[in-house]
């Protein structure tokens, strides 16, 4: 992974593997707004059905 914004979404990433997450846990988590890691639970939550920005 490169970019700006690399090591925030590699953090969450491997903090969401680390601890098992599932999508719904994601979800439920709270991210910084505005911040690049809110893309992971939008994601989720579209997979899910109920993202906000679908």
């Amino acid at each position: 992974m490169a970019g700006p914004a690399a090591s925030e979404l590699v953090t969450v990433g491997a903090g969401l593997i680390g601890m098992e997450a599932l999508m719904e846990d994601v979800e439920n988590a709270i991210y910084p707004h505005p911040s690049i890691s809110e893309a992971i639970r939008e994601a989720c939550m579209a997979a899910l059905g109920r993202g906000v920005h679908m």
